[in-house]
């Protein structure tokens, strides 16, 4: 009797402390196939075998971890990191925090030797309605659009990102694609999975040609058929020549645009055979044919044979930055896509828990772009990239780095961005644009290897901090 008096005055002392302690919340977990910290630093359970380990992220402190096979050896500590060695098939960990309900968690996965998994916590009050993250996945078709929530950039798709409840305003941004916009509402408890599919804008327009029924027509010197025509065609500028039975013939430049429609007729009268029977036709390739005033209007004398081939050279801004050298190939009739290869150089000096002084960089670039000639002389280059970037003569700092250090790092990422390119002369062109990196954050040495300090994995942007997620390059470009 007296033992269950005691028992329920502890109840009635505790539970308004519990009732008015914080929670525990998972935001994610998920394996790290790519993490080798479990090979690198491993350890063995009682069974001699290899253990997994739990990495726990947060940004709580103080916490303690209990599992239902036990812990193997101490608990490994980083700024906002645990690591926990678990034996295999471990289905349990439980968390405690003075101030915080426990928490029991049950793996949704088996979890196995010698492998890593990551687990991220966060903690809200018990009776905070208003700031419960949930987690959201967002992907596209294609993937790699650009994520913008509440107009501000996320990343690129797919992502997983954390969001209070709440409603938000998403934009998804694709080069060659429409825009995608929708509203999302967040609710305490629903898993929202986002995939949208993105609409490819169309690069061709269309023409119909109609004339004399035995007339032959020709498209950039193509023969199409006899009497009329109608199909699809580039974007950009094309020549239509129409050859009669008996002269004159007709030839005449038409501009076509993204998903509209050309129309040209040509009948001429008898006057016009009587009239120019023997003499030769002059064309005029000053005049181009306007779809929407259905009138040929004169363009500029100078024009400008589109490039096939061209060196470049120009500086970037931004890290990275620095100066930079390229060759472009066009390819194709209408020299739509280009295929793309630069190599750029940079410093800087850096002062941090790893380096003091000056590291040199060097990058290669290999990607290709998609070009809407304005004109002949004038351009749009939307382009993408892949990147590899290596530091090398890098200063470590010896009062700080203990072990020994790869001699050079690499890392890679991709680039996407737009340029505007002018012709100022037939063998030279200027151009500037801006650009959006996508860091990968995978760190090698000269051996392939991922690259640790102190059972940390070397992160690229924490070395060399200040790297930038966009910049500005220009330069000119030497047509061949």
């Amino acid at each position: 009797m007296k033992k269950s008096i005691v028992i329920l005055i502890i109840i009635l002392i505790t539970s308004p402390l519990l009732t008015n302690a914080a929670l525990f919340r998972v935001l994610d977990f998920k394996e790290a196939p790519d993490d080798l910290s479990a090979v690198r630093y491993p350890r063995k359970d009682v069974n001699d075998q290899s253990c997994a380990i739990i990495k726990i992220y947060t940004d709580l402190n103080n916490l303690s971890f209990n599992t239902r096979l036990g812990i193997e050896g101490d608990i490994v500590k980083h700024t906002g990191e645990y690591w926990v060695y678990v034996s295999p098939r471990e289905r349990r960990i439980k968390i405690t925090s003075q101030g915080y309900v426990p928490l029991e968690y049950d793996f949704p996965v088996q979890i196995e030797s010698a492998k890593v998994y990551k687990l991220r916590i966060t903690g809200i009050d018990s009776d905070d309605s208003t700031h419960k993250p949930e987690m959201i996945t967002f992907d596209s078709e294609p993937q790699g659009a650009e994520l913008y929530i509440n107009g501000s950039l996320k990343g690129f798709t797919p992502l997983n990102i954390a969001l209070n409840e709440g409603d938000y305003k998403i934009t998804l941004r694709k080069p060659l694609y429409a825009v995608e916009e929708f509203e999302l509402n967040v609710k305490q408890g629903y898993s929202n999975k986002i995939n949208k599919s993105l609409e490819l804008l169309p690069v061709v327009g269309s023409v119909s040609v109609n004339t004399l029924y035995m007339s032959a027509i020709y498209i950039d010197d193509i023969y199409m058929g006899l009497g009329e025509y109608s199909g699809d065609l580039s974007v950009g500028e094309h020549t239509v020549l129409i050859k009669h039975e008996t002269p004159p013939n007709f030839k005449q430049k038409i501009i076509v645009e993204s998903g509209k429609e050309v129309k040209l007729s040509h009948f001429p009268s008898p006057e016009d055979f009587d009239a120019k029977m023997n003499k030769p036709v002059e064309y005029n390739a000053n005049k181009f044919y306007n779809a929407e005033t259905n009138k040929s209007e004169n363009i500029s004398n100078k024009s400008y044979k589109r490039p096939s081939l061209g060196l470049s050279g120009g500086y970037a801004t931004g890290l990275p930055g620095g100066i930079f050298g390229g060759i472009n190939i066009n390819i194709g009739r209408q020299k739509h896509v280009s295929l793309l290869a630069e190599y750029g150089y940079q410093y800087n000096d850096y002062i941090n828990d790893y380096i003091n002084g000056t590291t040199h960089f060097s990058r290669f670039e290999l990607g290709f772009s998609y070009n809407i000639w304005i004109q002949d002389w004038f351009f749009t280059e939307l382009r993408l990239m892949y990147l590899r970037e290596k530091a090398f003569s890098i200063p470590w700092n010896e009062n700080l780095v203990e072990s020994l250090m790869p001699e050079k790092l690499k890392t890679d990422y991709l680039k996407s961005g737009i340029r505007l390119g002018l012709k100022l002369f037939p063998s030279m062109m200027v151009f500037g644009g801006v650009y959006i990196n996508n860091n990968l954050n995978t760190t090698r040495d000269d051996f392939g290897s991922f690259s640790y300090y102190n059972n940390e994995n070397l992160d690229y942007k924490t070395i060399f901090p200040g790297r930038e997620l966009y910049g500005y390059d220009f330069g000119v470009r030497f047509i061949l």
